[in-house]
């Protein structure tokens, strides 16, 4: 028999797991897998010893923060063990960079994404790293829209979904405000006016799966988009190409960097996000570390 530690946020998206752990629990008894399982509460302080027992592999339940926080202890743990990455959030972008992207709302659904997952393969994947400390697995951004994730009512969030996440840019177009910003990637330095960035792992952004076509999570490189000034108008274009995932990086006011490394600079009152949370102020260093991370896949998948 196998052990595992379940690993999970009760809040997240619409709590369906929290309230079927016995299911869970008698569907991984069922494939010969024991579990320890930990809840990790808002101010989690004992994940990291929770971690260093014997475990064959660990399942992280929750939205892309919890599942790079869940990450940020393996790391710093050293576990060379996969991870079964369960997105329960309202996003889930890094279990659609692995074709993970299925709602969890039956029992039979959750059924098939264990089955799926459990009978599938490992991959290694790359994770970010901001300011030496921490870790990331789908998105760093900063300025316009950035806080949008964290400051959205959670109780909004749980009735309207990703939904909520658009609402609040709608009503934000007309006033939109620019900031220098200075980026070096790897060796070369590019200065702009700009309205928000985004350093991206993968192709899949607040609920977009398409949001540019040159994402790889497995190659030790990051796509930084970077959306100049320009006038609301076309402000409001890129909204909507992105809302009918359209690749952004083909409209002119947008700008594609990438890299291994950057050091990203800006006012310090720029609001940056870290998967979907809070992140640190400027300026932020970030270092991509290729292929960190083993995580179980679809069979069929393909990056």
């Amino acid at each position: 028999m196998k052990h595992a530690l379940f690993a999970y946020n009760p809040v997240s998206g619409n709590r369906f797991v929290s309230r079927n752990m016995d299911f869970i629990i008698k569907k991984l008894q069922s494939l010969d897998v024991l579990l320890t399982v930990y809840r990790i509460p808002e101010n989690d302080a004992k994940l990291k010893d929770i971690m260093n027992k014997e475990y064959d592999f660990i399942i992280a339940s929750g939205g892309d923060g919890t599942l790079s926080h869940i990450v940020q202890v393996m790391l710093e743990n050293k576990l060379d063990i996969p991870l079964f990455a369960l997105g329960t959030g309202t996003s889930n972008n890094f279990t659609r960079s692995i074709d993970l992207s299925k709602s969890i709302n039956t029992e039979s659904q959750l059924e098939d994404i264990i089955e799926e997952v459990y009978n599938g393969k490992t991959i290694m994947v790359d994770a970010g790293i901001v300011n030496k400390e921490r870790v990331f697995l789908s998105s760093l951004a900063g300025g316009a829209f950035a806080d949008t994730s964290y400051t959205t009512d959670k109780n909004l969030k749980l009735v309207m979904g990703s939904l909520a996440y658009y609402l609040k840019p709608l009503t934000e177009l007309t006033t939109l405000k620019a900031y220098d910003i200075e980026i070096t990637a790897d060796d070369k330095t590019y200065q702009e006016k700009a309205y928000m960035f985004i350093l991206l792992n993968g192709k899949s952004v607040g609920n977009f799966t398409n949001f540019i076509d040159t994402g790889n999570i497995s190659d030790g490189i990051m796509e930084l988009i970077i959306i100049k000034e320009s006038t609301a108008i076309e402000i409001a274009n890129l909204f909507f190409s992105v809302m009918k995932g359209e690749d952004i990086t083909r409209h002119s006011n947008v700008k594609l960097v990438r890299g291994n490394k950057f050091l990203i600079n800006a006012h310090k009152d720029m609001m940056v996000s870290l998967d979907g949370e809070k992140g640190p102020q400027m300026p932020l260093f970030v270092e991509v570390k290729k292929e960190c991370l083993k995580i179980f896949v679809p069979k069929n998948f393909e990056n």
